[in-house]
Order: structure tokens, then C-alpha cells, then sequence
């Protein structure tokens, strides 16, 4: 597999005998799924976790830094 650069400065990934790799295309595509998963994931845990926390501390009452001010 080589590539070939084009007027426009991209790539085109071929095989020796000068056909498009369409599977080199389809593995990077893949990879790349992977990964925007996987991104998703981590994000979605860091949000709900720092929910819980948050929630757990509101619950528990460490959250109020102050003791809540009562009128007289």
C-alpha cells in the first residue's frame, strides 16, 4: 500500500497495483468510531459521576459551606 498525494495535498491510500484501498478507509473509519465512542462514554461518566457526588453532598449536607442563616 502506498499513497498518493493530489493537487489539493491529501492522501489517497492505494494498493500496488495503483487500486483505491478502500479497507485501509474502512479500518481507519472504524478506528475512528471506536474511539468517538468510547469519548462519549467517558464523558458521560464523568457527568453522571459528578452528579452523584454533588447529589450524595446535598444529601449528606456537606455541601453548605455555611450554616443556613434563620431569620429572627
Amino acid at each position: 500500500m502506498f499513497r498518493e498525494s493530489n493537487w489539493f495535498g491529501s492522501a489517497v491510500m492505494r494498493h500496488p497495483d495503483g487500486s483505491i484501498n478502500f479497507d485501509a478507509y474502512r479500518s481507519a473509519a472504524r478506528h475512528e468510531r471506536q474511539a468517538a465512542i468510547a469519548s462519549s462514554l467517558e464523558s458521560a461518566a464523568r457527568a453522571t459521576n459528578g452528579l452523584l457526588l454533588s447529589l450524595g453532598a446535598v444529601l449528606t449536607g456537606r455541601l453548605a459551606k455555611h450554616p443556613p442563616h434563620h431569620a429572627k
